[in-house]
C-alpha cells in the first residue's frame, strides 16, 4: 500500500521514501504515518535546526535513531543520541534542537495530531 493512503485501518505497509514530507519548522522534515488513534513520524533535522517551545494535548515519544538532539522540558535540558528516547506528557512545554551533525528520530503522538494531518494534506505535491 502506498504511503499516501493512510489511517484506513487494517494493515498498511509504508516505505519512508514513499511518504511525501512536510515541514513544521525551518530545517525540520517529517514523514507521517497516520493510524486511527496515533501518529508516528520519521523526522529529520538539519544541524542546529530546532522546534521552538510549544505544548499540545498529545502524549509524545521520540526515539533518536541518528545524530543528537537536545530536548528541554520542565527546566531540564538533555542531549540525546542514537538509542535514547524522551516522553513528553500532555500540555508540557518543550523544545528541541539538533546537534552539529543533525538528528534523525521517530516520534509518536497519541491521539493523532489533526493539525499535522492538515499540514501534510496541504503539503501534498501537485
Amino acid at each position: 500500500m502506498s504511503g499516501e493512503v493512510q489511517g484506513k485501518g487494517g494493515v498498511q505497509w509504508v516505505k519512508r521514501d514513499a511518504v511525501h514530507p512536510m515541514s513544521t519548522a525551518a530545517g525540520v522534515e517529517m514523514r507521517p504515518m497516520f493510524g486511527e488513534g496515533f501518529l508516528t513520524c520519521w523526522v529529520k533535522l538539519e544541524p542546529g535546526a530546532g522546534v521552538p517551545q510549544h505544548s499540545h494535548v498529545h502524549e509524545q515519544v521520540g526515539v533518536v535513531t541518528a545524530g543528537s538532539l537536545s530536548v528541554s522540558a520542565e527546566g531540564e535540558t538533555r542531549t540525546l543520541s542514537e538509542g535514547e528516547a524522551y516522553l513528553v506528557g500532555p500540555h508540557v512545554p518543550h523544545e528541541a534542537t539538533a546537534g552539529p551533525n543533525g538528528a534523525e528520530l521517530v516520534e509518536t503522538f497519541v491521539p493523532v495530531r489533526e493539525d499535522f494531518r492538515e499540514l501534510w494534506e496541504r503539503s501534498r505535491p501537485s
